[in-house]
């Protein structure tokens, strides 16, 4: 196949994927693109992070911010009988927008504090919870320390260093990281073609490989999907284990690849990455979209995206 491909990166990797696989943006409160721990003990602290868009000027952030506003303070808390939302601070006018609102609708104490951000033409928003008064300065200046040291991606510096998330990159003395980003393909021959990143650097105890968790688990289901391949498969310039094979739907087929660098091999403070690439789905037994790739074209272009990713 006759493929464009962009450079890209993702968490402390770069690599190239198709132009039609796409970053997918949206805001899920709770449960951002990356989350950042501070602290290397039981009492750790955490701020996740959220490329809400790109290409945003200010008239569109803005407006985002006033919807975002009018949602939490539709809903009323159920023991203050107020509004969710607390309080909104900032430039009005500008590229800063803080809001607060209780964290749940049956505990006064916990707040949760959004702090929305324009950098670059990136609109990025943070999130931390604080459960009382005594820490609510606290998270509030650790919410600031990660807004300033955010900025916009430059794809073809190669000595940029921080946790890259596509469009944007972080570096605030985090003492673990874990992110995730999903890309969805457009046009006649990926539109139905999906890849997920993860990756995480916390502290990890032994674990099945990729493999034998995989197999085991599918065993456990008595899904019987017809292999490709597995095995060994170098990822980003580490050892790592990959499993391709093809699920079958009503007699539709439906390729999954999935690969993963070995824990085992992986040095101290050093980051997972897992890759999967879907083609087609299965909402149900009647809503069914088959794999518009052939098992030959699926595998080109897992072996040129897994062979792209490369250490930063």
């Amino acid at each position: 196949m006759d493929i464009k491909r962009v450079e890209d990166c993702f968490g402390h990797v770069s690599f190239e994927r198709p132009e039609a696989l796409r970053p997918v943006y949206q805001f899920n409160p709770g449960d951002g693109d990356a989350t950042l721990y501070f602290g290397r003990d039981a009492n750790f602290k955490q701020v996740e992070v959220t490329v809400v868009a790109v290409g945003v000027d200010q008239s569109r952030f803005r407006a985002t911010i006033e919807a975002r506003d009018a949602e939490i303070a539709a809903s009323v808390h159920d023991d203050a009988g107020r509004s969710m939302l607390i309080d909104r601070e900032g430039d009005e006018a500008g590229d800063r927008i803080l809001l607060r609102s209780y964290a749940r609708k049956n505990v006064v104490e916990a707040h949760t504090l959004e702090l929305h951000k324009l950098v670059g033409g990136v609109h990025v928003a943070l999130q931390a919870t604080s459960y009382g008064e005594d820490d609510l300065q606290a998270v509030r200046s650790r919410l600031e320390t990660v807004a300033t040291s955010l900025w916009v991606n430059e794809p073809r510096k190669s000595s940029q260093k921080g946790l890259c998330l596509g469009s944007l990159r972080v570096s605030a003395g985090q003492d673990y990281e874990a992110a995730r980003m999903q890309y969805q393909g457009v046009g006649p021959t990926f539109g139905d073609v999906q890849l997920e990143l993860e990756m995480d650097s916390l502290p990890a105890g032994k674990s099945l490989g990729l493999v034998e968790r995989g197999e085991a688990n599918l065993a456990g289901l008595e899904i019987r999907p017809r292999v490709l391949r597995k095995g060994q498969r170098d990822l980003a310039g580490g050892k790592g284990d990959e499993w391709l094979g093809v699920f079958e739907a009503e007699g539709h087929p439906l390729h999954s690849f999935f690969a993963e660098t070995s824990t085992a091999s992986l040095q101290q403070g050093a980051s997972r990455l897992q890759v999967t690439l879907h083609a087609g789905e299965a909402k149900n037994d009647v809503d069914i979209i088959p794999s518009p790739l052939e098992d030959g074209q699926a595998m080109q272009l897992w072996d040129a995206l897994i062979s792209s990713f490369r250490a930063n």
